[in-house]
């Protein structure tokens, strides 16, 4: 089992992209826009026909991205650079193969106000499968 795991992955990968923070699951009070939080909302492991002891499983699972920014174009653009740094990416990182990176949807959330804003903070939300040996 590789001891380093997709959310390490893909927080690094997320922030090279984003160039601001990526969270999971919770975002520090006080953080300012621009910013991104991720989760994980699945996971499968992937049937496959070889039952050969020892052979890696193949695990795929879904994650949720949302981007923060002040502007609507903005987060846009920050989501456009989330997407082509990760899409359609396959290989290794340390002990971690990944097989694919693949986005399943993105569509814009609805502005939030954050504490002690005046101005709505826009969202973008992305969800991406990835698969990888276990």
């Amino acid at each position: 089992m590789p001891t380093t795991y997709p959310e390490g992955w893909l927080r690094t990968a997320i922030e090279a992209a984003a160039l601001c923070n990526a969270f999971p699951l919770r975002v520090p009070a006080g953080q300012a826009p621009p910013f991104v939080m991720f989760g994980q909302a699945g996971q499968q492991d992937l049937d496959t026909l070889d039952e050969t002891p020892g052979l890696a499983t193949i695990v795929e699972g879904t994650f949720q991205v949302e981007i923060y920014a002040d502007g609507y174009l903005q987060a846009k653009e920050i989501a456009q650079a989330i997407r082509l740094a990760l899409r359609n990416f396959a290989g290794s990182v340390g002990d971690l193969k990944i097989h694919r990176v693949g986005i399943d949807g993105q569509q814009d959330g609805d502005p939030v106000f954050m504490d002690g804003r005046d101005e709505p903070t826009y969202v973008v939300e992305q969800t991406y499968s990835i698969a990888w040996e276990e």
